[in-house]
């Protein structure tokens, strides 16, 4: 019922004190009790309106709750038998779930997708996973396939459309631009999308856009 709706503070509030323990739960009490849930909760997420997104974003956003709940069933989905599929399943629901809040017209909804960013760069580098041998990470994503989302999506036409204003939107950006440097996926057309992003606007956009810059150099 209305009254009774789920939302993602309900899930993250349920899934959150098992997440934290997955390791010393067994394979039998995650298959009794969690099986189901971890194939129902991304259905929930995928299934969200954009309403219903721009309340959760709204009211969720400090908390990174979106992100939060995928880490836990990913955490719990591990620990099953032949559970490849479904942590790239998840990661790749984190994915979409950073798009929808980088779609959004909120700010916050956009600097909290841009920290969700940050938090997975660490995880491609190849000290990080070659240093790692749980059985979460085995499957986990690869540079490769994070540069390959980032241009399916156009995820850099996404962030340059707007909030150039903003130098700590910026800041953000300087990151991921790095991570695209590093892995030699930006382009020459990259670089002239990011100047002419400055091109003919505020004196504020063409600073920080013109810092950016320099910082990449």
């Amino acid at each position: 019922s209305s009254e009774t709706k789920l939302t993602i503070s309900v899930v993250i509030a349920l899934l959150k004190p098992w997440g934290l323990c997955y390791e010393y739960l067994t394979q039998s009490t995650i298959e009794k009790y969690f099986a189901r849930i971890i194939e129902f909760v991304p259905l929930f997420l995928n299934q969200l309106t954009e309403n219903d997104f721009k309340v959760e974003v709204k009211t969720e956003s400090k908390n990174d709750s979106l992100s939060a709940v995928i880490k836990w069933l990913r955490y719990l989905a591990s620990r099953l038998p032949n559970s490849d599929r479904a942590c790239r399943d998840l990661d790749e629901l984190r994915l979409k779930m950073i798009l929808r809040l980088l779609q959004t017209n909120s700010f916050s909804g956009k600097m909290n997708a841009l920290n969700e960013v940050h938090k997975l760069l660490p995880s491609l580098t190849p000290i990080h996973r070659s240093t790692l041998n749980r059985s979460d990470d085995s499957e986990g994503l690869t540079p490769e396939k994070f540069i390959q989302w980032i241009q399916e999506h156009q995820i850099l036409d996404i962030v340059l459309r707007d909030c150039l204003h903003q130098p700590q939107y910026v800041e953000k950006l300087e990151r991921i631009l790095r991570f695209m440097i590093k892995e030699q996926a930006l382009s020459r057309n990259d670089l002239a999308k990011i100047w002419n992003a400055s091109c003919g606007k505020h004196e504020a956009i063409e600073k920080n856009v013109h810092d950016l810059l320099a910082k990449l150099a």
